[in-house]
């Protein structure tokens, strides 16, 4: 064969790879994009955050309404938690959510409030601070909205409620399980000596009457601050935060996976990996109802200031580790 006919088949072989390694980079680009990514977190953006906290992101069934816990437009005292919600934008060029609003029918009764969560049957419950001054405690309510849209608030009481803070609810999707974190020393709501919150359980016993809580063992709790609980919705997976390390106090979150039918039965917590745990502070996770996007609070380096809320998809481990946990 001529020479120049071996040159043709080896130029003619070239092209073939240098085709096929291009529709290789293509084909990545195209899976990284189509695949959630799993190494980054990534904040709400300025129409949610602020300079000062934000924290406790719900993101409720349906993924369009975001509610959320925030310090801003609050001069006089840095300490005040207030409700809002933003919604989702259906045009992607104005961010991803809406600029929030106060959430006008809880401020209109109580003075202040905190985290907010729902059940799958409307009721909506939340922590709020006493009216009283006098009074240094924190109690949890619950509502609904009547037909002509008013929301009608029921204090929970004693058990649950008592000389003590209580706050950061999460209710199963049945509305008959609450997890919450109190700083209370006994069950009947009283407190003594340190103040550190742990997490507590109650269960409903009627429409309007709740179980003495019991506070979870040292798979969940340990003796430094345990708190901002979400359970699953079907009761089987708890996520929360905890100071791990007594040195340097940070805040991590944790996951457990209920492995029996005793309010106590859980697995050995395990820190999340990064980026939902970093160098800072990280609390207040909730996973959306896709059963993979996981939301939370962090003061992490990159942000607008104090805790600003993220966003980033459970690693594929860690859905493999809880199986059809978020399953109704």
């Amino acid at each position: 064969m001529p020479h120049w006919y071996h040159r043709s088949i080896a130029y003619a072989v070239i092209a073939q790879i240098v085709l096929l390694l291009s529709l290789s980079r293509e084909l990545r680009a195209q899976v990284s994009t189509d695949t959630p990514d799993t190494s980054k977190a990534y904040n709400l953006g300025r129409a949610v955050n602020s300079s000062r906290d934000e924290s406790f992101p719900y993101i409720a069934t349906g993924n369009t309404i975001l509610y959320f816990t925030s310090r801003r437009l609050t001069n006089s005292d840095l300490q005040t938690d207030r409700c809002y919600f933003s919604t989702r934008n259906t045009d992607s060029t104005g961010g991803e959510w809406s600029a929030p609003k106060l959430l006008e029918a809880f401020h209109s009764a109580l003075s202040a409030s905190g985290s907010i969560c729902f059940d799958a049957s409307g009721r909506v419950y939340f922590a709020s601070a006493e009216r009283n001054p006098e009074r240094n405690y924190v109690s949890i309510y619950e509502g609904r909205f009547d037909s002509a849209g008013e929301l009608q608030i029921r204090d929970l009481g004693a058990p649950v409620n008592g000389h003590s803070w209580n706050s950061q609810m999460s209710v199963t999707s049945d509305g008959n399980t609450m997890y919450f974190a109190s700083d209370r020393t006994s069950p009947d709501g009283a407190r003594s000596g340190m103040r550190i919150p742990h997490i507590w359980v109650t269960h409903r016993t009627s429409e309007s009457t709740w179980s003495t809580p019991t506070m979870l063992g040292e798979h969940v709790n340990r003796t430094n601050y345990t708190a901002t609980p979400w359970i699953s919705p079907n009761g089987k997976v708890l996520l929360f935060a905890s100071q791990g390390n007594t040195v340097l106090r940070t805040l991590r979150i944790y996951y457990c996976k209920k492995v029996g039918p005793g309010d106590d039965d859980w697995s050995e917590r395990i820190a999340l990996p990064a980026p939902i745990n970093a160098e800072n502070n990280s609390l207040c996770p909730m996973v959306a109802a896709d059963g993979h996007t996981i939301y939370f609070a962090s003061d992490r380096s990159g942000g607008y200031g104090g805790l600003d809320l993220y966003k980033t998809q459970l690693p594929k481990r860690v859905l493999d580790d809880i199986g059809t946990a978020f399953a109704r």
